[in-house]
């Protein structure tokens, strides 16, 4: 069996027995850092988390705090609000769609202006919830909800249990217990920002899969509030 050294930006080095993906040595290093990860760069080329490293490298990982990073969060988010467009509005025309200075455009020709409507579906299917953020003017691939009853740590881990990977408070904030600040700026209350859910989407995710998250987070929601003496106090005082 072959063992891979992989040397990190610090100077320390981890290593692994075959080929592994950028993504799973993030995770091997700190799953918070995974949370957050946008790319990678091995022996000094950018690469996506897919990469599959098989030989001795230098490994940074890089996040949204450095500018390769932005910039591939930025290429990749464009990409996708590509391929919602064409998904759900097939003769839509595609021009171009980079990644810029402060985050991303993609130039289209339709006829009829678009409409944000899937959003409404988690809100539908799971009382006691609110959409973070404007419902429109937010990133295409990025979703944060509240859930009320429940601890944002408890839905991670049942999430993570189905294959769902989430993180819970803002972006800025995932890799803490606390709510987040940006949360409680506007205007949640400490319990609420608790229990909220971050969701965001890469070139990969279809209609299929966010169904398959839509599901089971409705199930878990269920199970975790049916567990939650709070939610109990707030049913019987509801009757």
């Amino acid at each position: 069996m072959i063992i891979m050294k992989i040397t990190l930006k610090d100077g320390s080095f981890k290593e692994y027995e075959g080929s592994m993906s950028v993504l799973d040595i993030t995770k091997d290093i700190s799953e918070g850092l995974a949370r957050v990860a946008t790319s990678a760069r091995v022996n000094g080329e950018v690469v996506d988390l897919r990469h599959v490293v098989d030989e001795d490298c230098e490994l940074e990982i890089l996040t949204f705090d450095n500018e390769e990073g932005k910039g591939a969060f930025w290429h990749t988010t464009s990409h996708i609000m590509a391929q919602a467009i064409k998904r759900l509005y097939p003769d839509t025309k595609l021009a171009i769609g980079p990644s810029i200075e402060n985050g991303f455009y993609y130039d289209v020709d339709r006829e009829t202006p678009f409409a944000a409507e899937d959003l409404e579906k988690i809100e539908k299917e799971i009382p006691y919830c609110r959409l973070n953020g404007d419902r429109e003017r937010r990133l295409p691939n990025n979703v944060n909800f509240s859930f009320q009853y429940i601890e944002g740590e408890s839905l991670l881990i049942m999430l993570d249990m189905k294959g769902i990977c989430a993180s819970s408070g803002s972006a800025c904030t995932s890799g803490s217990l606390d709510p987040s600040h940006v949360l409680l700026a506007i205007g949640l209350p400490h319990e609420i920002a608790h229990g909220s859910l971050r969701l965001t989407l890469n070139e990969e995710i279809e209609k299929e899969d966010i169904d398959y998250v839509v599901d089971n987070l409705k199930e878990i929601v269920a199970h975790l509030r049916e567990m939650s003496p709070l939610y109990e106090d707030f049913i019987k005082n509801q009757k």
